[in-house]
């Protein structure tokens, strides 16, 4: 197995140890000892630890959102399609937990990144239901607010996964959102 490069290590420590001690109540050197490295080495790569901070929110909006891009097997249909996304966005949280569950926590890191925001997903959705070839599964509905409630019904179930962490593993709701989405609380699978 392939060491991770000095900069994604100190970003790995750097989440477990804001996450363990807040954000104020971690130093540079625990982050450096839990990366393995010297505090010079950290310096190296990084001006302070809210540039430290800002990197993780960085990667880890970068990482999330390019599931949006992830190029789709051909010959969905538009549930099917959504299935999918939700399965590879609800496996992603689930392996990047520790750093989504820092984000959530830091409001003021969120105001400061704007990608943070459900406007970013909104826009990909609406372009994503505009363009698929089923759009007709919307039926009347318009694309924007289709985007909106899709946002709604996900965010929903991914922040019971963040709050209260049931023990139902969240890539196990990808279907169940879907289902909600396009037939509502008591819908059939579509």
């Amino acid at each position: 197995m392939t060491q991770p490069s000095p900069k994604v290590a100190i970003l790995q420590a750097a989440t477990a140890a804001f996450v363990k001690a807040g954000y104020r109540g971690t130093t540079m050197q625990q982050i450096a000892d839990a990366a393995g490295y010297t505090v010079p080495t950290l310096y190296n790569h990084f001006k302070n630890k809210q540039a430290i901070l800002d990197s993780i929110v960085e990667h880890t909006m970068t990482e999330g959102f390019a599931i949006l891009d992830t190029p789709m097997p051909s010959g969905l249909t538009l549930p099917q399609h959504l299935e999918l996304l939700y399965l590879r966005f609800y496996t992603w949280c689930e392996d990047q937990g520790d750093a989504i569950r820092l984000i959530s926590k830091l409001p003021e890191v969120v105001k400061a990144h704007p990608e943070c925001n459900e406007l970013e997903f909104i826009s990909r959705v609406v372009a994503l239901f505009e363009r698929h070839p089923d759009r007709a599964a919307l039926g009347d509905l318009d694309p924007t607010l289709a985007a909106w409630t899709l946002w709604g019904v996900g965010a929903g179930i991914f922040m019971r996964w963040l709050h209260h962490a049931p023990e139902i593993p969240l890539v196990e709701m990808a279907g169940y959102t879907v289902r909600v989405f396009f037939n509502g609380i008591r819908g059939e699978r579509p």
